[in-house]
């Protein structure tokens, strides 16, 4: 180890400060979808007339025999209510909230279980939080881009085409500018990633976490603009890898119990070696689709 690594902040400040860390990355990344979805807001003018949801269906309402029914309140009400189309495009906007804040903590897991499959310490793996700051660059960028996107949008009529126009302006898919802070932010994090395992005691695993991450972020602008659907799907996916990624000799010897229920060496199953590197690998598998899935590669590059 050089002199110079012992200046590096991963071996100087400790686990407080690494997840001192992830929470102002995630921060940043959430402060500027807030500034996006405020930006659009005011961008987006005019009401839409809806159906109003508190009125019962047209056949209850014909129906009634009296006015004294129970519906009668109900069914007095308009037809149709008028949406604030502005405070509709902000909160399509704000709906990518929780998108945002996976993408941070979901890419510090993904690191930090690739680190852990190389047979790192788990305070070093912890340390992988240093690479995540340089994906704020391109959240930053989003915010400044999507102030001048907004006010020049085509902002359509309908309310569902206005929400998916809302999300893409605030992320600015396809900006040269934003996805060229990406892959700078990208690259960034994987050189950090790269000089995190050359300052931890010969674990070289930097170099795969960094490829792997860059070919899952790389995958953000071919993913589209995400949706609270597809971010549904994708955390479940990712809660389903998360116990194997991280606890993967407990997982295999549940695993081996089970295939040996009925046998009186039950309680003397002990995973193979090979079984729990599999486990692991499919945790990180599942755990890096799930991220995809979520579209959370578009919140980044």
């Amino acid at each position: 180890m050089s002199d110079y690594s012992a200046l590096a902040p991963w071996r100087r400040l400790g686990p407080r400060a690494s997840l001192a860390v992830v929470l102002l990355t995630a921060a940043v990344c959430a402060g500027a979808t807030v500034v996006a979805a405020d930006t659009v807001g005011t961008s987006v003018t005019g009401t839409t007339a809806v159906g109003n949801p508190d009125r019962p269906p047209e056949r209850v309402c014909d129906q009634r025999t009296n006015e004294t029914s129970r519906f009668a309140g109900a069914c007095a009400a308009p037809r149709e209510v008028d949406i604030d189309r502005g405070n509709y495009a902000a909160t399509a906007v704000r709906q990518l909230l929780p998108g945002t804040l996976l993408s941070v903590t979901g890419v510090w897991l993904l690191f930090t279980g690739v680190f852990a499959l190389g047979g790192a310490a788990r305070t070093v793996g912890v340390r992988t939080a240093w690479a995540l700051p340089p994906l704020a660059v391109p959240a930053v960028a989003r915010a400044v881009v999507a102030t001048r996107l907004a006010p020049t949008t085509a902002w359509p009529t309908e309310l569902e085409p206005l929400a998916a126009t809302a999300r893409r302006v605030a992320l600015a898919g396809g900006n040269d500018l934003v996805t060229v802070a990406g892959l700078l932010g990208v690259g960034a994090s994987a050189a950090v990633l790269v000089a995190v395992a050359r300052d931890t005691d010969g674990v070289w695993w930097g170099p795969l976490a960094a490829g792997g991450a860059t070919v899952t972020l790389a995958t953000g602008p071919l993913l589209g603009v995400p949706t609270p659907a597809s971010l549904g799907t994708g955390m479940v996916v990712t809660a389903l890898g998360l116990p194997t990624t991280f606890a993967p000799r407990r997982v295999a010897a549940l695993a081996a119990q089970r295939g040996l229920l009925g046998h009186s060496t039950v309680e003397q199953a002990e995973p193979e070696p090979r079984h729990v590197t599999a486990h692991h690998v499919v945790g990180l598998l599942l755990l890096a689709a799930g991220l995809v899935v979520a579209g959370v590669p578009a919140y980044l590059v």
